[in-house]
């Protein structure tokens, strides 16, 4: 049985929290440590990068109908409501990206209340994971793997949180919803514009997650993009 979808307004709630979170608990975390911003999709939301330096890894969670924040190694957990600086605080880590290498883009600060709903929750998480999982398997097919290996792995970036990577001049990600579109999709962004029917969205092509139900389904889209940039 299909999960009933979210209301827009729901889903644009939901994504500004879990974005704050990102950008300024996560984000704001590991770049304190390692000086990176990079986060990674798991099964079930979002978490940091593992640094050698640094033992703890903290970790977004769709979990039990509710969002969870887990400290690891220490397993401490956080309920996500409230306010977010509340939140930074249970866990024990700072609120704020500080030195921030762009403008925050969450739109929320420590003020900000939490806002979660179960529906857009699950929806978020299997986007970045759906993602994730197509954007692997697709540069795994077609990228030199002998070559820098961190140029071919997914990362959310916490300015637009969308799961990304780069190939061959062209960019493949899913994003999360946006002003461009409400809904989670999967984008195919050449660096060089290129024009014919594939092409339909400002940036190169866009198509809704609602179409494409799996990794399977993204993936396949990503290989019509790579196919239609080639041609064009």
């Amino acid at each position: 049985m299909t999960a009933p979808a979210p209301d827009d307004d729901a889903l644009v709630a939901t994504r500004r929290t879990l974005h704050g979170i990102a950008e300024h608990v996560l984000a704001a975390y590991e770049r304190s440590v390692s000086g990176t911003i990079r986060l990674t999709a798991t099964d079930a939301g979002l978490r940091t990068q593992l640094v050698a330096a640094d033992p703890a890894m903290l970790e977004l969670r769709a979990e039990g109908g509710a969002a969870v924040l887990v400290r690891h190694p220490d397993g401490r957990r956080v309920l996500v409501e409230g306010r977010l600086g509340d939140l930074a605080e249970r866990l024990g880590v700072g609120f704020g990206l500080t030195d921030p290498p762009y403008p925050p883009a969450s739109g929320c600060d420590a003020d900000s209340v939490a806002v979660v709903d179960v529906a857009a929750l699950d929806l978020l998480a299997r986007a970045w994971w759906d993602g994730d999982t197509a954007l692997r398997l697709f540069a795994g097919t077609h990228a030199d793997l002998s070559g820098d290996a961190l140029a071919v792995e997914p990362v959310v970036w916490p300015e637009h949180l969308d799961v990304a990577l780069a190939l061959d001049a062209v960019n493949y990600g899913v994003s999360p919803g946006d002003a461009y579109l409400a809904e989670p999709y999967a984008y195919v962004g050449p660096h060089r514009p290129r024009t014919g029917p594939f092409w339909q969205a400002p940036f190169g092509a866009a198509e809704p997650l609602s179409r494409l139900p799996d990794a399977a389904s993204v993936m396949s889209f990503f290989e019509r993009g790579r196919a239609s940039a080639a041609a064009s």
